[in-house]
């Protein structure tokens, strides 16, 4: 393939990504939470186990400092509350409030079933195309940018 078709390609690859996250962005400012905010509010709805920062910060490839300024805002505005471990009083769980439940339901649900019925309308053997070639693509990002750092640029 040409360098000049493959730059049109990631052009257009990078534009429907940031597309999407238009989209999750524009949906969180609507329920006045940040990014952020919703994808911690969606993480705690998704989990079967207890939520940690650590957790999440692993969970969603974000900073512990983003994460923690996010609980910050959430406990402030009533959305969730954090509790020690009887085991490990440093490591706090997320849970959420009566009205982070509220906000949860429409907010994260929703986000939730959207995402439910975007790949139910695709095969089932697109949907697990289009992760499975997201993955590969994702690592390989992931393994050249790992050596763009190491080489000091």
């Amino acid at each position: 393939m040409d360098k000049k078709n493959l730059k049109g390609m990631l052009l257009e690859l990078n534009r429907q990504i940031k597309k999407v996250d238009e989209l999750y962005r524009s949906l969180a400012n609507s329920y006045d939470l940040s990014d952020s905010a919703l994808w911690i509010v969606y993480s705690i709805r998704l989990s079967d186990e207890p939520v940690t920062q650590s957790n999440l910060s692993n969970l969603l490839s974000l900073s512990k400092q983003t994460i923690n300024s996010s609980l910050k805002k959430l406990i402030e505005t009533g959305y969730i509350v954090l509790s020690s471990t009887d085991d490990n009083k440093k490591n706090k769980i997320i849970s959420l409030t009566e009205k982070g439940k509220r906000i949860a339901e429409k907010a994260a649900d929703g986000v939730i079933d959207s995402e439910v019925k975007a790949i139910e309308n695709m095969s089932v053997e697109k949907a697990k195309l289009f992760i499975s070639l997201y993955e590969e693509y994702a690592m390989n990002l992931k393994e050249q940018f790992d050596k763009l750092n190491r080489s000091g640029i």
